[in-house]
């Protein structure tokens, strides 16, 4: 992994921002820290599973790598006709503030208009990290109402190539701003690491694009470290002040258990399956194919995602919920449902997948607005590492879906019907 990504470096550095790359940070970030690391809770796997566990490690990354070199992408497949409307400065503006409009509604319809309330919510922590307008795991129709925040998820992306690039007024600029500052301020007092993460990813990005070609590699060298080792200080520090809604930063370092531990969940798993708990035959990837259904349209709609399950076979269930935010992580949940040929199938599927979707990068390089988006979807590759979860693409789904809309809306105003 390392040489692949000495590799890009020397040859072109904005290969380094790719998903290919992201993929193989992210098995390091999910899987080896941990096994460097050493916590106490792998002591009980002896050495032949903690192996067998690194095979299945290995055997995802090469049948990745295999899959996203052979498969060949033409330009022409890696474009969409829809995304260029965004570098168009009046498009993108249109598209900006109808995802914001619509994202904010079930705020003000929940707060009965009152803006205090939202901005107190946003900037104010509170006990285990809760929010006023989040979801519960189990949704009905205000759930659903909820879920309608994807849209300032799908505008995020947006703001940032607003308040960077070029073509706007300052009044449009300082909303675009006042957003970006909302999004971030709403993740770092939540306690959602992916919610902060969603944040904070495409305005790097905005970033990092507008930061001059000699120096983005120095720039990207010396940020990924401290990005590393900050994201699981952060981490910690938050699971360890989750009971006052607090940062304990001064016992972050003795904390054993982050929600970044994915690869004790594999050798849990590897050690389980099949022997005590049978295998999933891809029930767990289906209730999230069918999660964007909602509950009180389907009420006997199934509930054991990959997370519940897992807490239930670890005994780590209190009153119906996990006691804690846990996952069987990308590997473990192919193994989960498909065993070891499984992890080499569906490993090659996504290099496929990150293939496309790379293309799609190497078209955004010259434009900001697709840059961001872009990013956005990288933010997607990192949180796939933990488990599948649609709702993580729930964001950048929204805007494609937007932006399809408003490309509809302005063919039919060119023609007049």
């Amino acid at each position: 992994m390392l040489g692949l990504v000495a590799f890009d470096c020397r040859r072109e550095v904005l290969q380094l921002v790719s998903a290919r790359n992201v993929f193989l940070l992210t098995m390091c970030f999910w899987y080896l820290a941990e096994t460097i690391l050493q916590p106490s809770a792998i002591h009980e796997y002896s050495q032949t599973e903690a192996i067998s566990a690194l095979a299945c490690v290995l055997l995802c990354l090469v049948t990745f790598g295999l899959a996203y070199q052979r498969l060949y992408l033409s330009r022409r497949e890696g474009n969409h006709s829809a995304l260029p409307e965004l570098n168009q400065p009046q498009f993108l503006w249109h598209a900006f503030w109808v995802t914001a409009l619509i994202g904010f509604v079930p705020l003000l319809v929940l707060s009965r208009g009152n803006i205090w309330t939202i901005f107190e919510d946003a900037f104010y922590p509170k006990p285990r990290w809760s929010s006023l307008f989040q979801r519960g795991r189990y949704g009905d129709g205000r759930d659903a109402l909820l879920e309608m925040q994807m849209f300032l998820r799908a505008a995020t992306p947006l703001a940032a190539a607003i308040v960077l690039g070029h073509g706007h007024k300052a009044w449009q600029r300082s909303l675009a701003g006042l957003l970006l500052i909302y999004m971030v301020a709403r993740g770092l007092h939540d306690g959602s690491r992916f919610r902060l993460v969603e944040a904070v990813v495409p305005i790097a990005a905005a970033f990092f694009w507008r930061v001059p070609f000699r120096w983005k590699r120095p720039a990207l060298l010396l940020a990924l470290p401290v990005v590393f080792t900050v994201s699981l200080v952060w981490a910690a520090a938050a699971v360890r002040g989750r009971d006052e809604g607090r940062f304990a930063w001064r016992d972050a370092f003795s904390v054993q258990y982050v929600g970044f531990e994915m690869f004790r969940e594999l050798l849990f798993l590897r050690r389980t399956v099949p022997n005590t708990s049978p295998w999933q035959w891809g029930y767990t990837y289906y209730v999230q194919a069918i999660n964007p259904i909602p509950r009180f349209l389907w009420t006997s709609k199934p509930i054991e995602d990959a997370g519940l399950q897992l807490a239930v076979l670890q005994k780590a269930v209190v009153d119906g919920e996990p006691k804690l935010t846990i996952a069987p992580g990308l590997i473990g949940e192919m193994y989960w449902n498909f065993g070891i040929p499984g992890i080499a199938i569906l490993s090659a599927l996504l290099g496929m997948i990150l293939r496309w979707w790379d293309a799609v990068g190497i078209q955004a390089r010259q434009s900001l607005p697709l840059y961001t988006v872009f990013a956005s979807g990288l933010y997607v590759v990192f949180a796939t590492g933990r488990s599948v979860n649609l709702s993580t693409a729930y964001g950048l789904l929204s805007l494609y879906a937007t932006v399809k809309v408003l490309c509809w809306w302005k063919a039919r105003e060119a023609t007049g019907s």
